[in-house]
């Protein structure tokens, strides 16, 4: 029970440059039911949405993907478990997925997801961070397409990863229901990046153009900065700081894939 828990806990770094931009477009694009944000690893998606909703005052019901939900029942069972931990969720229990109901996945999906909706009281969330650890194929994604459908207007849902939607998802967005922020919107901009080095820096006063440099080479990815930052001022001012990032950037995926 101890794993399972972690599976409903918004990671939260003790430190963090609040991105007002990024908080503003998620707040505008809170008119469609579904947020998607993808991004590569290393780029804040997962702070950007914990820090947006502790911002906003809302509790989510957050629910971490990983490759064990490629078990379509393992799935129902621990959201189940995920809600039911939720101090805002009603009395109301949720269907149970048994064998017989592996024939008719989209009907169950639908009735699931609309007793979840139903008994969260708004505003509500449902995060459901790094779902790229499924495959598309999978019977998870089958599910979820028919349980994104039943998104009623008092809940929104947000879910974060490296992919883009799946063609699956394509009617959705069709429909006007699904809207995506990517990379080139999750990128910092040279302020955010500021803030962030000054966060980082533990208030040490950093040359300008060190300041510059390490913007220059991180190009809005939050990870080269951590990284850069870690290599002390010799490392940060060096003419093989940016090999040093695109390095770091290709081991760093390397070790996810």
């Amino acid at each position: 029970m101890i794993l399972s828990y972690t599976k409903f806990i918004p990671p939260f770094p003790e430190r963090i440059h609040p991105c007002t931009r990024l908080f503003a477009e998620l707040d505008a694009l809170g008119t469609y039911p579904i947020t998607w944000i993808s991004a590569p690893g290393g780029a804040g998606k997962t702070t950007l949405v914990a820090s947006y909703l502790a911002e906003r005052d809302i509790i989510p019901l957050w629910y971490q993907v990983d490759p064990g939900d490629s078990d379509i029942a393992s799935f129902f069972h621990f959201l189940g478990e995920g809600h039911a931990r939720l101090k805002n969720a009603g009395e109301r229990l949720l269907p149970l997925f048994t064998p017989e109901y592996q024939l008719g996945l989209s009907a169950f999906a639908r009735h699931f997801f609309r007793e979840l909706f139903a008994s969260l009281t708004p505003p509500a969330v449902l995060v459901l961070d790094n779902i790229e650890s499924v495959h598309e194929d999978s019977d998870f994604h089958e599910a979820l397409r028919h349980g994104l459908e039943e998104v009623p207007p008092s809940v929104r849902v947000i879910i974060t990863g490296r992919c883009h939607p799946p063609p699956l998802y394509a009617r959705l967005r069709f429909n006007g229901r699904l809207a995506q922020i990517g990379w080139n919107r999750l990128q910092l901009t040279d302020e955010e990046s500021q803030g962030v080095i000054e966060l980082l820096a533990d208030g040490r006063k950093l040359p300008e153009y060190t300041v510059r440099r390490l913007q220059e080479t991180a190009r809005g990815w939050i990870a080269g900065l951590v990284l850069l930052l870690g290599q002390g001022e010799e490392g940060r001012t060096s003419a093989t700081a940016a090999g040093f990032v695109r390095q770091h950037f290709d081991d760093y995926f390397a070790s996810e894939v």
